[in-house]
């Protein structure tokens, strides 16, 4: 068809049946119907106009010829209607003034939004800034500060006593908490009551007195966390006393420490993620994509200070050293946020503690390491693929270790703790390091053989570098780690010297270590330390850490068959016991020699896959 019988339709006037197809409507002259149409044997419709009417083009021209500015000031000012409107909500969701400086970063946050940014900016930092707070105003703290004092019975004297005992000896041995010099235990209780119960407790002599105050503890623990779902850090840094000192609670409500434990280390990890202390400060808002709509989320606003991060890595060392002991639990996970709060600890560090907590957690670190090849070797190995030596694991995690620890630079008493928990720690990788146990293959018996060597090595060392301690007022300072190294050691050398095994001289190990010897020196040191916990009203704690060691000798003889040393026994008033373990009824409910919490039972035996 050529061009003088067929023209285009004009612009807005194609039929239905083209513009649905989306062709070109071509008009054929004289016909009433397009040629698609007219070939296709269709009605050709005109659509119906759309077109606006004059007068409306001219109202919305006469609005565009508003001024911007005129324009920008009518939204501006329904925005501040809504601003208004939404303001009583926000009230209640004001952070609360603590004394970590929330308030400070959240003022400054919004002070610095109200100057930058737009009517439509206010309008979005209204809505409720989802950042993690400690839940509740100051007035939980303050109740909590002033029922503790009421249920505690504690005087001022006693108090201020008990900070400065805690300050002077314990805080050392488990870095967690730093007190300045200047800080007095009226201000402690003010800031932290929940803390300051835990360090008075920690640091009190009396049997007496830990078992009432432990039983105030679980009561306020369990009213915050769990019936007020409060979340702060004066919740985690009373946790981590109470079980940085756990040897201090005489009573487990359960019956059962391991359970206790168990529970408590989960708390202090929800409690860290809660506040979200395994990650790193976000201060400005963040993209968030729900269903394809990205929207902006608050990330945290508020400045971090150190009480907080030297808290979240005390929670992953504590929760790891427990996860070795009670098997049972998972530790906190490690992020890379905790690698950069070692890094300021050893750089800047607050007191000497830092240096020996940045130090105690990369150890904990080789550890972990340690117990992860562990697993990943179990989980993986197949006849085709068979397991590496231990000593090509032995030799990487020992090596991590002496570089942790020689990198070590401090006083006296921290010297000895780094290496206290440098020698536990390398018993620790002997115990988990992988080994292949084969009937076909000598080799595997040779490693077996030379890791228990080395086990029996570490151990010895460990209680050697103990009795350097002096037995005074030092000992009263030990945290609850200090308590398990010990059995833990004792536990090794015990089972390494009663071993029943083709090719293991236990005799060999009985004349290079006298077990009973190294338990009556503990027995004497202990029994020597306690009149510097004398009470004068109850028995302490060194008491009946003499009747556990007392009553542990008499089982060994037994299973030894013999007097060992041939020293005399500890006086025969210290062996009389009920059996309920290291500090009362209920606390270590298994007895001695099979505690699965600390021996492992079996760790030693041929049947043990590693």
């Amino acid at each position: 068809m050529d061009s003088a019988t067929a023209t285009p339709a004009p612009y807005g006037r194609s039929c239905d049946v083209c513009t649905k197809a989306k062709c070109k409507c071509i008009l054929r002259e004289g016909l009433d119907r397009c040629e698609r149409c007219h070939r296709l044997n269709k009605d050709c419709r005109q659509p119906a106009s759309k077109r606006r009417r004059i007068g409306t083009q001219k109202s919305s021209a006469t609005t565009q010829e508003q001024p911007v500015d005129a324009r920008t000031a009518r939204l501006e000012e329904k925005l501040d209607q809504v601003l208004a409107s939404l303001k009583p909500r926000q009230d209640p969701i004001t952070p609360s003034s603590n004394s970590d400086g929330s308030t400070l970063g959240y003022n400054a946050a919004t002070e610095c939004a109200n100057k930058h940014v737009s009517g439509a900016r206010l309008l979005w930092n209204a809505a409720k800034p989802d950042f993690p707070q400690e839940i509740g105003p100051p007035a939980f703290a303050l109740a909590r500060a002033a029922r503790v004092w009421q249920l505690a019975h504690v005087s001022v004297s006693e108090a201020e006593d008990s900070v400065a005992d805690f300050r002077e000896h314990y805080a050392q041995w488990f870095p967690a908490i730093y007190i300045p010099p200047n800080m007095s235990a009226e201000q402690l209780r003010h800031d932290r009551p929940f803390l300051w119960l835990n360090i008075v407790l920690a640091a009190s002599h009396s049997t007496a007195k830990h078992q009432h105050l432990g039983d105030i503890v679980r009561g306020e623990l369990a009213q915050a966390m769990v019936i007020d779902s409060e979340k702060s850090l004066d919740l985690l840094l009373g946790l981590l006393v109470f079980m940085g000192w756990y040897h201090r609670n005489c009573q487990c409500p359960d019956g059962s420490v391991k359970l206790s434990l168990s529970l408590l280390s989960q708390m202090a990890i929800s409690l860290v993620f809660d506040l979200q202390l395994n990650r790193r400060e976000l201060k400005l808002p963040m993209p968030h994509q729900v269903l394809g709509v990205t929207t902006q989320k608050y990330g945290i606003i508020y400045p971090r200070d150190r009480e907080a991060k030297r808290a979240a890595i005390s929670v992953f060392l504590i929760t790891s050293m427990l996860s070795l002991y009670l098997q049972r639990t998972d530790p906190l996970r490690w992020t890379p946020y905790f690698a950069d709060i070692l890094k300021e600890l050893r750089i800047k560090p607050e007191w000497s503690g830092d240096l020996i907590l940045s130090h105690q957690v990369e150890m904990q670190l080789v550890v972990e390491r340690a117990k992860s090849v562990n697993l990943y070797d179990v989980g993986l190995s197949t006849s085709e693929t068979p397991k590496l030596p231990a000593s090509a694991f032995l030799q990487l995690f020992q090596a991590q270790l002496d570089e942790v620890k020689n990198s070590f630079s401090g006083d006296k008493q921290a010297n000895v703790i780094v290496r206290l928990h440098w020698l536990h720690n390398t018993t620790n990788i002997h115990d988990l390091a992988p080994v292949v146990a084969r009937e076909d293959d000598n080799s595997s018996s040779i490693a077996r053989t030379k890791r228990r060597w080395s086990a029996l090595a570490a151990a010895t060392q460990w209680l050697d570098a103990f009795f350097t301690i002096p037995p005074t007022q030092e000992y009263a300072g030990f945290a609850f780690s200090m308590t398990t190294h010990i059995i833990h050691c004792l536990g090794a050398l015990i089972d390494l010297a009663t071993l029943e095994e083709p090719g293991w001289d236990k005799e060999l190990v009985r004349a290079e270590v006298d077990v009973l010897a190294l338990l009556d020196r503990i027995h004497d040191n202990f029994a020597h330390a306690a009149p510097y916990l004398s009470t004068g009203t109850s028995e302490n704690t060194f008491a009946l850490f003499c009747k556990f060691f007392a009553a542990a000798r008499v089982s060994l003889v037994k299973k030894l068959g013999g007097g060992g040393s041939g020293e005399p026994p500890p006086n025969e008033d210290d062996m009389t016991t009920d059996n309920n373990g290291l500090l009362g009824p209920g606390l270590f409910d298994l007895d001695f020699f099979d505690n699965e919490v600390f021996w492992s039972s079996g760790l030693w035996t041929q049947q043990n896959p590693f």
